[in-house]
């Protein structure tokens, strides 16, 4: 979990370097690997952008967008406030914010869907001629999908031979990496939106307060979540996850999309100090292959 003790300091001075944080599904503090560089860069500018171009727009169902909003609204709150909402294309909205406070860098996550590749494509592009260097993290996988390919360079269509190959010749996943000890955020002026309500995410009727009575989102959610698994869940994993009702369940996988929590984290966590293939008759074997099964899910689109 994220370290409670991380510094934020709010610091508006221009003397010191600054880096635009593209905030995508890496909604956390902790294992952040995107975070982290920007934080190392200096002055960090938090940036979310709801895409609503066909092409790149993502979270279309309702309970999703339900998800996001007090998952952003969390966030905001542990960043004081800091975080830049706007809705459109992050290729357009980017380099103004990068002119703007005079930036020296875009950093973000990398996605491998087909509407993140887009949205990706659009920033580098603008960035590249607005002469802006990006940073690009894998902040969201166990491994990119060119790190598990045949021998001929093509993706697998079967998942037992991705994986296999995955834990014979890929790198192991990392270890999770702790919350910055400090953070230096750039304060919003007068004219900036703020407040994830902006985005409109909720729906008109509130059916959607049903799922925050019963769903604790953000960060700290996520790792309580997960703590009652590895607790209660794990130990009857292979036999019960098929079964919603049942404890085994993870109940993570809405965190996982939102990125409140990583997959290395999820990796170690069921595996303590363990980072090799586990006995195949072990529960963390059975929830690490399935941690596999969302890797091997990158190459098929």
């Amino acid at each position: 979990m994220s370290n409670p003790e991380t510094q934020i300091r709010l610091v508006p001075s221009a003397d010191s370097p600054c880096a635009i944080l593209w905030l995508r599904r890496d909604l956390r503090l902790a294992d952040n690997p995107t975070l982290d560089a920007a934080a190392q860069c200096g002055r960090v500018v938090p940036v979310f952008v709801f895409e609503t171009e066909a092409h790149t727009a993502p979270y279309s169902g309702a309970a999703s967008r339900v998800a996001l909003h007090h998952s952003l609204k969390d966030l905001n709150q542990r960043l004081h406030g800091t975080i830049r909402f706007y809705s459109g294309s992050a290729g357009r909205i980017l380099p103004h914010l990068c002119h703007k406070y005079g930036a020296d860098g875009v950093y973000y996550t990398r996605q491998f869907t087909p509407e993140g590749v887009a949205g990706e494509g659009e920033v580098e592009q603008a960035m590249l001629k607005a002469q802006v260097p990006t940073f690009p993290h894998n902040g969201s996988y166990l491994w990119e999908p060119e790190q598990v390919l045949k021998n001929d360079g093509s993706a697998y269509r079967v998942f037992t031979p991705f994986y296999r190959n995955a834990m014979e010749h890929a790198p192991l996943p990392r270890q999770p990496l702790p919350a910055p000890e400090v953070l230096e955020l750039v304060p919003p002026d007068a004219q900036e939106i703020t407040d994830a309500g902006a985005l409109g995410l909720l729906p008109a009727h509130p059916w959607g307060d049903k799922l925050v009575r019963h769903w604790d989102m953000g960060e700290k959610g996520a790792h309580t979540r997960l703590h009652t698994f590895i607790t209660h869940g794990l130990p009857e994993y292979s036999t019960a996850s098929d079964y919603p009702a049942r404890s085994g369940v993870s109940h993570l996988s809405i965190s996982l999309a939102l990125g409140e929590v990583s997959p290395q984290q999820l990796w170690h966590a069921v595996g303590g100090s363990t980072n090799q293939e586990m006995p195949p008759d072990s529960e963390g074997f059975a929830f690490r292959r399935q941690l596999g099964w969302r890797e091997f899910s990158l190459t098929q689109v």
